[in-house]
């Protein structure tokens, strides 16, 4: 586990960022070598990816660029890792989205990261 030194959430953040400008090789340095990611479906299937060389393998050559920003609004962090809920906007889907996603570091990096979504306000629809 990271050192409390270490913000998750601003290393979450930092591998946004990069993300977003489709700096891959950057956003692949955010994560250990043996990372878990795990992301729910919002464009294709369910992605599970294991060991940083694949993850940017999926960042540059499936994922590719897209005009999609992760807008911050609640986190939680405790020695080491982190919950961040927020907003994804941009031109890359119909409509804004909502998601939660989990962060476990070790040394500072990213070893387990799971993200999941949904259309913003399919949460107000009852189920019968």
């Amino acid at each position: 586990m990271a050192s409390a030194s270490v913000d998750p959430v601003e290393v979450v953040q930092r591998y946004w960022t990069h993300l977003e400008a489709g700096e891959f090789e950057e956003a692949a340095a955010q994560f250990t070598d043996d990372v878990t990611y795990i992301h729910m479906p919002i464009f294709e299937t369910r992605t599970i990816v294991n060991g940083r060389d694949e993850l940017l393998h999926y960042f540059r050559d499936i994922r590719g660029k897209r005009d999609l920003d992760h807008i911050l609004e609640k986190s939680v962090a405790n020695e080491g890792e982190c919950f961040v809920y927020g907003t994804g906007k941009g031109d890359a889907i119909d409509t804004e989205h909502v998601f939660g996603a989990y962060a476990e570091l070790d040394d500072g990096k990213i070893s387990h990261y799971s993200i999941t979504n949904r259309e913003k306000g399919e949460g107000d629809r009852r189920y019968g």
